[in-house]
């Protein structure tokens, strides 16, 4: 099937569907693969829950039905339809990646520019091969932005989901030690991060950097950007307030702009956000009013109240940077008592041990009262101390808390997605 058929198939329905657990009525089926399932097999299932049309690369489906199109790959052709509708539209796209903050960066630039304009963002950390083209596929003529998160955990994958997306801005939130072992170290993250500063140089796009980074800044090089930072010589000169528990505040031309955003690590995504902003015409005034609304993402720096127990709970992902950015804005956290609840950093190949060895190191230096460890990698570190107690699993943290309450008020829970720590709260 030829993509301009496709296309035209794709303006006539109600979008795409690619699990037939949801709603499919006048929806195109695309039968992706993973590593447990082939969407093939539930092809006739999505039409007869009333998907109008159904993408396959099953030679043995290809003459069921009419509705039934045979492609050689099904991955490939979704692609290729987002990249065919993306050049459609007139939407300028925005794309955001960086080791740490992407999601909440996407949703304060979304949050921002929609008090202006028409946007549509990456749902949820549909950042990859299959979500990007997902995001894309959601755009509408009347879009004016589409913010677009770009995940990945090996080079080469910023630059395919460029030239997929074709963005028109581009922002790297950070250079951090996530997925170390796909990259092959801080190096490989790095030249991994800035592909996406080099298609927008070789297409003419706009970058937007935080001159503050002196790693930002290396990386950049001579690339055209517009810079914001704490300097008075950048395009957008922003100052930060000291951080307080419940709230975030900038300065930008004598005007204080406040967030309930918890954590300084979360400063520069409100300043990235603001630049921006203000770059592409947002008043002060409205940009002021969309940051005192901003609500966090799940499980990304939330604060939860349980009885007489405080959490923070930022616990979506972890990786070296994140961890030691979480616990030094934890220990200025104003309690009565704290503990903290780490769990594994996944991803971190040959380095594992010695980074989950210094955290340890970093956060006995930071007398927390109670310290508790949970997954497979911390008992290999061999660390004996009075506060630190090892769990192989939040389950199993969560069982304990049930039968020994914890002796302090508040908590920090940061860990890598793969050890869903939120489980724990159900103990409180």
């Amino acid at each position: 099937m030829n993509i301009t058929a496709l296309y035209a198939l794709f303006k006539s329905s109600g979008g795409i569907a690619t699990d037939t657990r949801n709603t499919l009525s006048k929806k195109i089926y695309f039968a992706l693969k993973g590593d447990h399932f082939d969407g093939n097999d539930f092809a006739l299932d999505a039409l007869s829950k009333g998907a109008i049309a159904a993408v396959v690369d099953r030679p043995a489906l290809k003459d069921r039905t009419d509705k039934i199109f045979f492609v050689d790959d099904v991955l490939k052709k979704l692609q290729e339809l987002a990249h065919f509708h993306r050049k459609k539209c007139k939407t300028t796209i925005i794309s955001i990646t960086g080791s740490n903050g992407k999601t909440t960066t996407k949703e304060l630039i979304k949050t921002i520019l929609s008090e202006n304009f028409s946007c549509q963002a990456t749902e949820g950390n549909l950042n990859n091969h299959i979500g990007v083209p997902l995001t894309l596929l959601k755009l509408k003529e009347t879009t004016q932005f589409g913010i677009v998160e770009m995940g990945a955990n090996h080079q080469g994958e910023i630059a395919f989901l460029c030239k997929i997306a074709a963005p028109d801005w581009g922002y790297i939130t950070n250079f951090g030690k996530a997925h170390l072992e796909g990259f092959g170290g801080l190096d490989g993250v790095i030249k991994g991060k800035t592909e996406l500063y080099r298609y927008l140089t070789e297409n003419k796009g706009n970058i937007l950097v935080h001159a503050d980074d002196a790693e930002q800044e290396k990386a950049v090089g001579t690339y055209s950007v517009i810079r914001f930072g704490k300097n008075s010589t950048n395009d957008y000169c922003i100052q930060y307030s000291d951080a307080i528990d419940d709230e975030l505040c900038i300065h930008f031309s004598n005007r204080k702009l406040c967030c309930p955003l918890y954590g300084a690590y979360n400063l520069p995504n409100i300043a990235a956000a603001t630049a921006l902003g203000i770059h592409l015409g947002v008043s002060l005034e409205q940009i002021s009013s969309a940051l005192s609304c901003f609500e966090t993402q799940a499980n990304r720096s939330q604060l939860i109240q349980k009885g007489k127990y405080s959490f923070v709970l930022d616990a979506y992902n972890a990786n070296p940077t994140s961890t030691k950015a979480a616990l030094m804005s934890f220990a200025q956290k104003k309690a009565e008592s704290k503990g903290i609840i780490l769990g594994d950093m996944l991803e971190l190949g040959v380095e594992a041990f010695e980074e989950h060895q210094k955290i340890v190191f970093q956060a006995l230096a930071m007398k927390f009262e109670e310290i508790y460890l949970v997954g497979s990698l911390w008992p290999l570190l061999e660390i004996e101390h009075s506060k630190i107690k090892i769990f192989e699993a939040s389950e199993v943290l969560r069982d304990y808390f049930v039968e020994n309450p914890s002796n302090v008020t508040t908590l920090l829970l940061k860990g890598s997605r793969g050890i869903a720590l939120e489980k724990i709260l159900d103990a409180f």
